[in-house]
């Protein structure tokens, strides 16, 4: 993030993937819950002295492991894209 500072969204696919943001950010002194898949959450963020909202969305896993249909993944999606 420190190297990408106007990164304002970014989106996890499944339960590992948002594990490991979550630890990341916890190591940075950010205390956030994982979002549900199909949510997001918002949190301040401030990286070189710049503050900014940082907004973290959850997709569904793109595991064969956890399978989802096709059309209920496309509609996750269109709304993040419609946001």
């Amino acid at each position: 993030l420190e190297q990408m500072s106007a990164c304002l969204s970014i989106v996890t696919t499944g339960g590992k993937a948002s594990e490991e943001l979550q630890s990341y950010l916890e190591k940075q002194g950010i205390k956030v819950k994982v979002p549900k898949v199909g949510d997001c959450v918002s949190f301040p963020l401030t990286i070189k002295r710049q503050s900014s909202t940082l907004h973290w969305y959850r997709m569904p896993s793109s595991s064969r492991a956890y399978p989802m249909k096709l059309e209920k993944k496309a509609a996750y999606y269109r709304r993040l894209w419609d946001k």
